[in-house]
């Protein structure tokens, strides 16, 4: 229970994974087709959990999209957070 889900949204450019793996052990990449102000681009949306016991976790989501955000030379990177429960069978 507490878990949350960090979804972070960004363009799919090379060098993005090695970013997330700074900072997180444990991640979902799905790829796709994203917009951005009316223009198409390959995305990037990366999936992380993260339990009751990670309380300075949304720190370092921040700090992760910000240096994608840098590295990338984007505008903005979303991320969201959701409630979520986790079960690991």
């Amino acid at each position: 229970m507490g878990s949350k889900r960090w979804t972070v949204y960004t363009e799919d450019k090379p060098g993005t994974e090695k970013i997330v793996d700074k900072y997180f052990e444990g991640y979902t990449i799905f790829r796709g087709i994203g917009a951005w102000k009316g223009a198409k681009e390959n995305a990037l949306v990366i999936e992380i959990i993260t339990g009751p016991d990670e309380p300075l976790a949304g720190n370092i989501v921040k700090a992760m999209a910000e240096e994608i955000r840098e590295v990338n030379n984007q505008q903005a990177v979303l991320f969201t957070l959701t409630d979520t429960i986790q079960i690991l069978v």
